[in-house]
């Protein structure tokens, strides 16, 4: 089958979807089909080979679209770079003989759905306006990433053409050297202490600022240390929390070796938005469950629906003093943390990307 997969997107990219939609392609490929991914022509200061940067085998193609790069102009320069590269999607699509077209961009999408019913739209925060109702009507298929979109969707979509197919990781890439990881770890703790990471953007929803606020209820022997994060951000946060680490961005590719530098993974993610409470199906965690690492979580419907009690610690969400009392738990609780930690490793086994990939195409 040849599958046409358009995202509107700057690749490589540090955002999580680059990563996503990179795997979601080399999956499909190493499902054995031809996969061609097309992308607008935009600037990034990314200088790594997309391929390079994720990782990703090379058994798929990359087009660049010509495209005017208004993005940085704020929401008025999105939407129109948004548009040229719709109409030019379109025109590209109707000069290709793809089985199957595949996008999570439901503006790209939308005008080709009045030529092309072969068109399968892939939902990431199970929103609704008329651009959506369009491709709930018109789609070949649509998949969802979390049970909220599912049930959102499923009165307006029939039913076998509509699929939960939630994130995923690649176990295999994010193994490291073990005094690799050690070298790590001592740079960022003294002999006993402990090292406490979050590994991701910095954005509002996400809930990092009740793990730098709960950094204060911490004892002086735990590190949090903070992986990710734009240039200006970390400058501004390293003069507000001088006793937290901020590594800054580091390339996929390198995850895997931080995550076993550390002692306890943290996703604090906030309770205050509906992304985060429901509609998110986040890549962080599946990569801190292969970590095999402990994980302290907020507890909410979004994480839930993925990890339970017997592989995670819950923390209510928007809590500082609550996440450090639960992360000072974990700590004490080394045998429990470990047994967490290893039912997780166990339970992520079934959220490959190639598994995922499958049950899509199938």
């Amino acid at each position: 089958m040849i599958i046409l997969y358009f995202a509107n997107i700057r690749l490589p990219t540090e955002k999580a979807h680059g990563l996503q939609i990179m795997k979601t392609c080399e999956a499909f490929a190493r499902a054995g089909h031809t996969v061609e991914l097309v992308v607008p022509n935009r600037a990034t200061p990314i200088r790594d080979d997309s391929f390079a940067y994720y990782d990703v085998e090379r058994i798929f193609t990359i087009t660049r679209l010509p495209n005017i790069d208004t993005v940085r102009f704020g929401r008025r320069g999105f939407l129109l770079a948004t548009a040229v590269f719709a109409f030019s999607a379109l025109a590209y699509a109707l000069s290709h003989d793809a089985d199957s077209i595949f996008s999570r961009d439901e503006f790209v999408l939308y005008p080709i759905s009045f030529f092309k019913r072969n068109i399968i739209w892939e939902s990431h925060d199970g929103r609704i306006n008329f651009v959506i109702r369009r491709l709930l009507r018109a789609a070949w298929r649509v998949v969802v990433t979390t049970e909220s979109a599912l049930h959102k969707y499923a009165a307006s979509v029939t039913g076998s053409h509509l699929l939960l197919a939630r994130n995923g990781v690649d176990i295999k890439k994010l193994q490291c050297d073990v005094k690799e990881a050690q070298a790590l770890s001592a740079s960022f703790a003294r002999a006993g202490e402990l090292v406490v990471m979050y590994l991701g953007r910095l954005d509002g929803w996400k809930g990092v600022q009740t793990l730098l606020d709960a950094a204060a209820f911490l004892p002086p022997t735990m590190k949090v240390v903070i992986v990710g994060g734009e240039p200006r951000q970390v400058e501004i946060l390293r003069k507000q929390y001088p006793t937290v680490i901020f590594v800054g961005f580091v390339p996929y590719r390198d995850i895997g070796c931080y995550q076993q530098a550390a002692d306890v993974l943290v996703l604090p993610n906030t309770g205050k938005d509906d992304i985060s409470v429901a509609s998110t199906s986040p890549l962080k965690l599946f990569t801190y469950m292969a970590a095999e690492k402990p994980i302290v979580a907020a507890d909410l419907p979004s994480i839930r629906e993925v990890i339970g009690e017997d592989a995670c610690y819950f923390v209510p969400p928007d809590n500082p003093q609550a996440l450090a009392h639960r992360i000072s738990t974990v700590v004490h609780d080394a045998e429990g943390a470990q047994e967490k930690a290893r039912r997780a490793r166990a339970l992520v086994e079934k959220y490959t990307w190639e598994a995922r990939a499958l049950k899509i195409l199938q």
